[in-house]
């Protein structure tokens, strides 16, 4: 299938066309509800975060260094949720990614007894479920 506006070949299944961002069809495509919800939470999530940091940066030197590395993460987060919503594949790369090493970090806090890791896993096991399904809408811009 060619994308109607540039004429660049695409995937027959894809929403939009990986060169030029334009719909493929004049129908309306629906979002999965898969990715909208994991764009909520990682909005809300990185809302959260950078009024954590934000906050943070009034403390002492370590409080400070925290504050920076927790408003670093929130822009990490924003930049995810660019992505994932506009179906760009590094969108997807860089969410799992960033979850992945989240996952695991969780799983030694969880371990040392932080019961916010309990929360983390589930979070990042709904994320996981979601985009290890095939056929969501991400196609790599080669």
């Amino acid at each position: 299938m060619n994308c109607p506006n540039c004429g660049v070949d695409v995937a027959s299944d894809s929403i939009y066309c990986r060169d030029c961002y334009r719909r493929l069809s004049d129908t309306v495509a629906t979002r999965p509800r898969g990715i909208t919800l994991v764009c909520g939470l990682v909005l809300v999530s990185g809302f959260l975060q950078a009024v954590l940091g934000y906050w943070l940066l009034d403390g002492g030197l370590f409080a400070t260094v925290l504050g920076g590395f927790a408003l670093f993460v929130a822009a990490l987060q924003f930049i995810i949720v660019y992505g994932l919503w506009r179906f760009h594949s590094w969108g997807w790369k860089l969410a799992v990614t960033v979850y992945g090493l989240d996952m695991f970090f969780s799983v030694g806090g969880f371990s040392l007894g932080d019961p916010i890791g309990v929360i983390k896993l589930v979070l990042n096991g709904v994320f996981s479920s979601i985009s290890s399904r095939k056929n969501i809408g991400f196609e790599s811009r080669c």
